[in-house]
């Protein structure tokens, strides 16, 4: 799930999508990404750490397309969840 740390208001948004996510998956690994991280604007780490805490959210990633910070952690992280989560038989369509 991603959000643009520059605007608050995508964050406030999030929980919409996780509602979206858990109504047609089960199992699925949640990973919150905050994109932009070159940028400034968005939600103190305190609410994100928050977010994560209420949401049963164990993976937060900040990333940044124009810095290419930690961009290819995100994905090989994402590939080995989604992965393990498979193996272990998690991944149910609804």
């Amino acid at each position: 799930v991603v959000f643009d740390l520059s605007r608050f208001s995508t964050f406030l948004q999030l929980e919409f999508w996780l509602e979206v996510i858990h109504g047609s998956t089960e199992g699925i690994p949640i990973v919150l990404v905050g994109a932009k991280a070159d940028l400034e604007g968005g939600p103190s780490e305190e609410d994100i750490r928050k977010f994560c805490i209420d949401n049963g959210i164990s993976a937060y990633i900040p990333v940044s397309a124009r810095t290419g910070e930690n961009v290819n952690q995100l994905f090989e992280f994402l590939a080995k969840k989604m992965l393990q989560a498979a193996d272990e038989g998690r991944l149910k369509p609804v």
